[in-house]
């Protein structure tokens, strides 16, 4: 009973831990989309206005990915509610992805080119696009395939798995329910005065579970 109660306290805090980091990301940003565009990704994503020292305004333009391979979307210019990867509590289609092996993957793409990136991305968001679409590309399998098992195999010995400082997390830009999701990849810093700020009520919230979970032993 103890340990299911601590682990209960542990993930209030660490859903809170995470709307805290969140937080600083803008609730929208206006964004410019081009494919094919001019980097190695399937989108071009230049943020025109919105964003913030978190998420900051183009140049440069962020690589960018579909994320829901069941809708589509068109080049140009949209306005998009803004949501963290690493955040569970999304809504859906967001949520039905495998943010964790999709943000491994786009930290460790090797020799993949972007259409293989995005095949990837498509068999982690829940569902594939048309059949067609795979015969209209350069994709080699095999690579895929062993960037998967290597996603799906360090996820597994890591459940805890999310990027760090120097790696980059996705992004993701949606404009609702008629229109596809996309991701954008975004650097973490190695270091941020907000942190501190950001850290101080997460590190109290945490103290507390840890004393409740001290007193409740004692009394136990």
């Amino acid at each position: 009973m103890r340990k299911t109660t601590l682990s209960a306290m542990l993930f209030i805090a660490l859903i809170a831990l995470v709307a805290v980091v969140s937080a600083a990301l803008p609730a929208t940003v206006d964004a410019t989309i081009a494919h094919p565009g001019s980097l190695p990704s399937y989108w071009t994503v230049a943020i025109t206005s919105g964003g913030n020292a978190d998420l900051p305004n183009s140049p440069p333009p962020y690589l960018g990915w579909c994320a829901d391979s069941q809708t589509g979307i068109t080049s140009g210019s949209h306005t998009f509610d803004v949501y963290s990867s690493l955040d569970p509590t999304n809504p859906s289609p967001i949520s039905a992805a495998n943010w964790q092996k999709i943000n491994y993957v786009i930290n460790h793409k090797g020799t993949l080119n972007k259409y293989e990136v995005q095949a990837i991305v498509w068999k982690y968001d829940g569902g594939e696009p048309p059949a067609g679409w795979w015969g209209a590309t350069s994709i080699d399998w095999t690579k895929v395939t062993t960037a998967m098992t290597a996603a799906d195999t360090y996820v597994a010995a890591h459940p805890a798995y999310a990027p760090g400082p120097g790696d980059v997390y996705g992004v993701v830009l949606w404009s609702g329910s008629d229109a596809q999701a996309i991701f954008i990849e975004v650097p973490i810093p190695y270091s941020s005065p907000e942190f501190p700020s950001l850290a101080l009520p997460v590190g109290m919230m945490l103290g507390v579970v840890f004393a409740i979970y001290v007193v409740k032993n004692r009394e136990e």
